[in-house]
């Protein structure tokens, strides 16, 4: 990476703008893997900043900073760039699509799924116009996690259609932002993952994101890759001592890259309850020395631990589970059923949207539950 560095030196000291913004989106996730994503970030910055700077390949790479900063939980920033970018594509109506296919992301990660999907809808509709599969897909990426965290059963189908309909290309080949299109169809298949695991296809999503992995073994990114771990520990089985030292690893290497690269995860929820039932079943100095190997693993060493979780066995939840909650509990239970944010319901009850998480986690333990979905059909079946 020094000769990297040099270059971007040399790029901005002759005014280069338009190859030196084309240089640090093109190589954004190893920038990002070798700890210079910040510096690229800032980089990018400045530069759009510059006078007479503007058009797509400015808005392009304020689009990867986009991204760069809402893993890391920058909302702010992320609102800025994409606000720059915003005013970069004025007349420029494909590039201004995928604006607004972000915006939707960072909308979502906000928990502000209403306006998300209108701002999604809109993008996915402009970008299908301009037949654009990449940014579409990704908008539709988004879609289906705001839809299934409103407990939308519809939520696979933006996710099948991205898949059908992305274009195969050589790895490497660009995608949205520079991403390459394998890493796309990996980002797919992770969220896909996700969508099967809320509803209940536990099976299911545990195949789809070993998929997901086997692709990132050749192009995964730390982001990509600690999803995928998360993800897939969510979903393996973790009954016996060894399935639960597996799930263990899975999370230890994920937690790994997340502190190493400042990034935060998108799947708290699941992932805490999971944590909270590795802690209450394992033995402590077992999981901190799971924590102090996945300190040195590297992205290849991280997917093969998460390949080898081993599948789930499904469990039905019994609908009397309900009656082991407390008052407050299961007053978040039935406003979850309801179809209810975690920011509706603190609004609703007066309370933090973190005391609803920690609500939410103990309910979830209780009623041996894995996502919000299975939280709505426990408590259909508890309440006539």
């Amino acid at each position: 990476m020094p000769d990297l560095r040099q270059a971007v030196r040399l790029l901005g000291e002759r005014g280069d703008n338009d190859r030196l913004l084309g240089l640090l989106t093109a190589l954004a996730e190893p920038l990002l893997s070798h700890g210079l994503g910040e510096e690229a970030a800032d980089d990018i910055e400045r530069t759009t900043a510059a006078p007479g700077m503007g058009g797509v390949p400015a808005a392009e790479a304020l689009m990867s900073v986009g991204c760069w900063a809402l893993n890391r939980g920058e909302t702010e920033r992320a609102e800025r760039v994409l606000d720059r970018a915003t005013e970069l594509t004025v007349g420029e109506p494909g590039a201004a699509a995928r604006v607004s296919g972000l915006t939707g992301e960072l909308l979502r990660r906000r928990g502000e799924m209403d306006t998300a999907a209108t701002w999604l809808e809109s993008a996915i509709k402009e970008l299908d116009t301009l037949d654009d599969p990449y940014g579409a897909a990704l908008a539709r990426r988004s879609l289906a996690l705001v839809r299934v965290a409103r407990g939308d059963a519809t939520a696979e189908e933006p996710l099948q259609r991205a898949l059908n309909e992305l274009p195969g290309r050589p790895a490497g080949a660009p995608g949205q932002a520079g991403r390459a299109v394998p890493l796309i169809r990996a980002d797919l298949l992770i969220a896909l993952g996700r969508v099967r695991r809320e509803l209940g296809r536990t099976r299911e999503a545990y195949d789809t994101v070993r998929e997901a992995m086997r692709l990132l073994l050749t192009v995964g990114g730390p982001a990509d890759v600690a999803e995928a771990l998360e993800t897939v520990a969510t979903v393996a089985g973790a009954e016996a001592a060894d399935e639960q030292r597996a799930v263990a690893r899975c999370l230890a290497a994920a937690e790994a890259l997340r502190r190493r690269y400042g990034l935060i995860s998108d799947d708290l929820t699941a992932v805490r309850t999971l944590d909270q039932r590795l802690r209450e079943g394992m033995d402590s100095a077992a999981l901190r020395q799971l924590r102090a190997e996945a300190q040195q693993s590297g992205l290849r060493d991280a997917l093969i631990v998460g390949l080898f979780a081993r599948p789930p066995v499904t469990r039905e939840v019994a609908p009397r589970a309900a009656e082991w909650l407390t008052p407050r509990q299961r007053e978040i239970a039935l406003l979850v059923a309801d179809g209810l944010t975690n920011r509706q319901i603190a609004r609703q009850l007066s309370i933090s949207e973190w005391t609803v998480v920690n609500h939410l986690r103990v309910v979830m333990q209780k009623l041996e539950c894995t996502s919000r979905v299975h939280v709505v059909r426990a408590m259909q079946g508890a309440v006539p």
